[in-house]
C-alpha cells in the first residue's frame, strides 16, 4: 500500500507527456471529461505503444484529472 497516489501521477503525467507529445502537443488533461478520455485515449491507441496496465494507469491519470473531476487528480 501506497500512502500517497502522488508518485503514481507523477509517473503517468510522464508518461502521457512523452507518449502523446511524441506525434503532437497533448492537451491539458483538464481540457475534457473523464468519460471523454475513453473515446481520445481508444482513439489514439494505433499511434502508442503501451502495454494494458500502463493504458489503464494513463486513462485513470487522465479521467482523475479530467474538468469534471476537478482537475486536480485527488479522486
Amino acid at each position: 500500500m501506497m500512502s500517497s497516489i502522488q508518485p503514481v501521477w507523477d509517473y503517468a503525467k510522464e508518461m502521457y507527456g512523452s507518449t502523446c507529445n511524441a506525434c503532437h502537443a497533448a492537451p491539458n488533461p483538464a481540457h475534457f471529461t473523464a468519460n471523454g478520455w475513453i473515446s481520445g485515449l481508444k482513439a489514439m491507441s494505433a499511434y502508442y505503444r503501451l502495454n494494458k496496465n500502463e493504458e489503464r494507469t494513463l486513462l485513470k491519470y487522465l479521467q482523475n484529472h479530467a474538468k469534471d473531476t476537478g482537475g486536480q487528480g485527488q479522486h
